[in-house]
């Protein structure tokens, strides 16, 4: 990977941020605002912060890729393949919720919000992120044992879960198979 661009319509790329500019790493697997005009990174080698143009790298969560990162209210959700971190605004952890407790070790997860709760993706189906504990949710789901590699919840309450066995909406309380693998591009 080539590290982060800024780009702008018309410009095209006007500024890469890499490892030479203090990005933990150049592989950037999630980007999230903070809401006070800089951006939360995260990287195959940790976590940073970008404000003002200058790059803050957090060594304290170098533990493992951070795939994704999630606004939660104040705070903000970091994944990895080891378990769920919740940090404030200055990138204190406020807690952690680690994934060989519930058997989810090495997954690579996908978190989304849906009806202000955090449901979290994972090779063994959907997990709502209660405070510091996870609890599995739609066990009898079809895809409830398969993996999950991304989430959308809309906001007419429908649920979106794209898996490796096809792409599942929820609709009133019902699961619908919209296309099986052979069926999408």
């Amino acid at each position: 990977s080539r590290g982060m661009f800024q780009w702008q319509k018309g410009r095209g790329i006007v500024r890469r941020w890499t490892t030479a500019e203090g990005l933990p790493g150049n592989e950037i697997w999630g980007v999230c605002a903070d809401g006070k005009g800089g951006l939360w990174i995260g990287s195959d080698r940790g976590l940073a912060q970008l404000r003002g143009g200058e790059i803050r790298r957090y060594p304290k969560f170098k533990d493992g890729r951070m795939v994704q990162i999630l606004r939660d209210g104040s705070s903000f959700l970091l994944a990895n393949d080891r378990g769920i971190i919740r940090i404030d605004s200055e990138g204190q952890e406020l807690n952690r919720v680690n994934f060989s407790k519930y058997d989810l070790s090495g997954d690579v997860v996908v978190l989304a919000r849906a009806a202000g709760r955090v449901l979290v993706g994972t090779s063994r189906g959907v997990w709502e992120l209660q405070g510091p504990t996870l609890n599995r949710i739609h066990a009898d789901a079809p895809f409830a044992s398969v993996e999950v590699l991304s989430l959308y919840a809309h906001r007419s309450a429908e649920l979106w879960v794209g898996t490796s066995k096809g792409l599942y909406i929820q609709r009133q309380g019902k699961w619908d198979l919209l296309a099986a693998p052979d069926d999408l591009p």
